[in-house]
């Protein structure tokens, strides 16, 4: 594995390292924790924060490391769906999640189909670049888990460049197959706490990257842990966004498609097909209860 802190001007020496494996447990004993003011909303079995873009911005760099407790941020879309309705650990990762929000567009069409209220839709890509360019070297400590060593460096070279010191940032690059190796789950979280994070972003995939962070929360107490797949990539240039149009309309699913159709083509057109089944159940349920609550309101009036 690949993991140092960024040389900066203020010269001090990279660090490497990592931290052991927990078992997993049963959401029910790790409460989520205190999600503060503010509301949720319920959609395909995931309660969704109803926080607006700028507000859940602010409070995620509000973080300097003082709350004891880890804050998981999740960022659903379709194969996440599908895959909570299967994986038990993926499940307990969302149960726990401090805030979740809706990445993908189909998502918010399931909520307008369905009659409810649709939550923002808040993707982790333009959350990842609205919170990355406002961390304050004075005040934020951030860690960055990547995918790949080419996109490690250039986020090495951006925080050199943000005058970030080198004991209060680190960028690692995890071997394939981290998250099941015992030594090497131990090395990236050595790594990852020798800089004492406020903020760690995980770019490793799904549902990898929120299964680590939920089973090893206690190593990342302090810290808010946002999930956010490619968006790494994308903000410092290593992958190619879809178009804003694309992105507006909910079609960035198959701008990405079109882009890496031999790694994107199982998960989603062949994967993600159960989502069709779930979306069903729930469209029909709200419209179960929509006709219930107008039934109920007539004979009321009767």
């Amino acid at each position: 594995m690949t993991c140092s802190r960024a040389p900066v001007a203020r010269g001090a020496s990279a660090g490497e390292a990592g931290a052991g494996a927990e078992p997993v447990v049963e959401a029910a004993s790790a409460p989520r924790p205190d999600p503060g003011a503010g509301g949720v909303q319920s959609l395909l079995g995931v309660e969704f924060t109803d926080r607006g873009f700028d507000a859940l911005t602010d409070e995620i760099l509000a973080n300097d490391g003082a709350d004891a407790a880890c804050r998981l941020v999740v960022t659903a879309n379709v194969d996440h769906i599908v895959k909570l309705q299967h994986n038990r650990d993926l499940r307990q990762a969302y149960d726990f999640a401090w805030r979740a929000t809706v990445d993908g567009a189909p998502l918010q069409w399931v909520a307008f189909l369905a009659g409810s209220t649709v939550p923002h839709r808040i993707t982790g890509a333009d959350l990842f670049v609205a919170v990355v360019d406002r961390l304050d070297p004075a005040r934020h400590r951030p860690a960055f888990v990547a995918s790949d060593e080419a996109l490690a460096q250039t986020v090495r070279e951006w925080l050199e460049s943000r005058a970030f010191p080198a004991d209060s940032v680190s960028v690692c690059v995890p071997p394939f197959g981290f998250e099941s190796d015992d030594a090497a789950s131990e090395e990236l979280l050595q790594a990852v706490a020798r800089c004492r994070p406020t903020h760690v972003f995980f770019g490793v995939g799904a549902p990898k990257s929120e299964i680590f962070a939920f089973r090893h929360r206690e190593r990342f107490r302090g810290a808010i842990v946002m999930c956010i797949g490619a968006a790494i990539g994308f903000r410092f240039g290593t992958l190619r966004r879809a178009p804003s149009l694309a992105r507006r309309f909910g079609f960035e699913w198959l701008w990405r498609l079109l882009s890496e159709p031999k790694r994107l083509f199982r998960r989603y057109l062949i994967e993600s097909v159960p989502f069709c089944r779930v979306a069903a159940a729930e469209i029909t349920r709200g419209w179960q209860a929509r006709l219930a609550a107008f039934v109920g309101s007539m004979r009321t009036r009767g």
